[in-house]
């Protein structure tokens, strides 16, 4: 079993049949340089660091220019000037 006394702060607690443990996590160094509180801090590491990795890893591939484009968004669908109005036809009204 697994639980936390605070979603961001911990410390996760862990269950098994070997007994209890208690985790714990760092505030990572960084987080030092802004004048945060320790709650705000560890809440900003908690994402900080996923997001920086995510958008320091390389561009993926150009999409194959021979692929099938997307399909079209409901809200694209509905703001073409051929979009239909009014509601639906229901195929049971044409029996």
């Amino acid at each position: 079993m697994l639980w936390t006394e605070d979603d961001y702060l911990g410390p996760v607690h862990v269950e098994t049949s070997g007994g209890t443990e208690e985790w714990t996590g760092d505030v990572p160094e960084w987080a030092a340089r802004f004048e945060l509180s320790d709650l705000h801090a560890k809440q900003l590491a908690q994402y900080a660091e996923p997001t920086k990795a995510f958008l320091d890893s390389p561009d993926p591939e150009p999409p194959d220019p021979k692929a099938e484009p997307p399909a079209p968004s409901s809200r694209e669908l509905l703001t073409r000037p051929d979009a239909p109005r009014g509601p639906p036809e229901s195929p049971l009204l044409a029996i």
